[in-house]
């Protein structure tokens, strides 16, 4: 698209590249939740950095553009997917 590339692997793993971020690795639930958004004509934008480790709870964030997503363990063990733009 305008916005970036999008390259696809096995697995459920994508590279989305920017010539502001460079290439940058979106994987697991936070993928799917991206591709659900619209991906690369997603709201949130394209990612700024790889997923990190939540630092509250469990579970992982993801910087992107206009937002983060993120796959975090509620209080009853169930994970979940939020996207806050």
């Amino acid at each position: 698209s305008d916005e970036g590339t999008l390259a696809t692997f096995e697995g459920g793993k994508y590279l989305a590249y920017s010539e502001e971020t460079g290439a940058q690795p979106v994987i697991g639930k936070i993928a799917e939740t991206w591709k659900e958004q619209g991906g690369l004509d997603s709201e949130v934008g394209l990612p700024k950095a790889a997923e990190e480790k939540a630092t509250e709870g469990k579970g992982w964030t993801q910087q992107f553009d206009n937002g983060v997503i993120s796959w975090l363990q509620d209080e009853s063990g169930k994970f979940t997917s939020s996207v806050e733009k």
